[in-house]
């Protein structure tokens, strides 16, 4: 068993003899959409990406 992720998630300590693991959960708020675009500058223009000729079965 491969313990090593679980211990990256969770929060563990030592008590006397015993090793306590606990479910590491970070609550994070939802940003507004105010928030979101706060830094956002209306000066984007899309342009087309060349992106070469297809390699493989896509399909252009």
């Amino acid at each position: 068993m491969w313990i090593y992720p679980m211990l990256m998630r969770s929060r563990y300590n030592v008590d006397g003899e015993n090793i306590v693991i606990k479910k590491y959960c970070k609550v994070e708020e939802h940003k507004t959409i105010q928030e979101l675009f706060a830094g956002y500058v209306d000066d984007f223009e899309p342009t087309e990406i060349n992106w070469g000729r297809p390699k493989g079965r896509e399909v252009w």
